[in-house]
């Protein structure tokens, strides 16, 4: 779903912008089936494994991600996540990433 060269780990982001995308520049969005849900006060919603989505807030909230694998996956997912925090944290990767932006003076800064 035209994944972003942003970086954010244990995740991967779409570069989609859901309020205002190019049917162009972003072919696959056209042939997905869009579902929309609005949740009330103590509801949840189950979105099912590698399915995308995007979130919206109307209120203030606070939202919890559960997700499930094998332990071996999981064992791997946390090794790798935590090589890509280190990495980051010195500069090596994921310069483009969503936790940090470039000030008007080009300094690198923590969101």
């Amino acid at each position: 779903m035209h994944l972003s060269k942003k970086s954010e780990p244990e995740l991967e982001l779409s570069e989609i912008d859901f309020d205002n995308y190019d049917r162009e520049k972003h072919p696959l969005i056209q042939n997905a089936d869009i579902y929309y849900a609005v949740l009330g006060r103590g509801e949840m919603l189950f979105n099912p494994k590698n399915w995308w989505h995007c979130i919206y807030s109307t209120n203030p909230s606070i939202s919890v991600n559960c997700m499930s694998c094998t332990n071996y996956a999981f064992i791997e997912g946390k090794l790798k996540s935590n090589w890509k925090i280190l990495l980051h944290k010195y500069r090596l990767y994921g310069k483009d990433c969503v936790c940090h932006y470039i000030d008007d003076n080009g300094k690198r800064m923590r969101r």
